[in-house]
């Protein structure tokens, strides 16, 4: 049986979507489901893996601007879309560490919009860090380091110093592409 390949870890919403597409579908049950650190490492990747599927969600976005949107034109010779489906993404919390005013947030590069917003809300100019995966924002915002993060609610680990400003649950649609070999 082929795999599904996806970011990782088990907490991202890229995992639930790829399990939520195995038990659901039954022309994937069975699948194993292959966490990755990055989806760049997947994209660079692509040639050890024909015949497996690659799951990635269309708001894909990495810290230096690449996009899913990119990508489906660079690998269309190589990722063919076989199946797409929408999915509300677990809940994000938009947090602040009251204690630190440094104008500094942690966040995936696909919710940088969520960061303009609040830097306009503020009139603020909020630098931004990049993670690859929610969880890792979680981890970095709790190492005392930013003023604000925005990561899985369930990554949550309250402090006598957090606030939460807002929450949110977008509905995501999902690509799952069937890798093709290289010709």
């Amino acid at each position: 049986m082929p795999t599904i390949h996806t970011l990782g870890p088990n907490s991202t919403d890229s995992y639930h979507a790829a399990c939520r597409l195995t038990a659901a579908d039954p022309h994937y049950q069975g699948a194993t489901i292959r966490c990755h650190d990055s989806f760049e490492a997947i994209y660079q990747n692509l040639a050890q893996w024909p015949g497996d599927y690659f799951l990635v969600p269309v708001a894909y976005q990495d810290a230096s601007g690449t996009s899913w949107t990119n990508n489906n034109y660079r690998y269309s010779k190589v990722l063919k879309i076989v199946h797409t489906f929408a999915q509300p993404l677990l809940p994000l919390l938009l947090v602040e560490n009251t204690a630190v005013q440094n104008q500094r947030m942690v966040l995936h590069a696909a919710t940088d919009a969520l960061r303009e917003k609040l830097a306009a809300e503020r009139g603020q100019a909020i630098t931004a860090q990049y993670y690859s995966s929610k969880p890792l924002v979680a981890a970095a915002f709790a190492s005392g380091q930013f003023q604000y993060g925005i990561f899985s609610e369930a990554s949550f680990q309250d402090g006598a110093d957090y606030q939460i400003i807002d929450r949110y649950q977008p509905e995501m649609v999902w690509c799952l592409y069937q890798i093709q070999a290289q010709q």
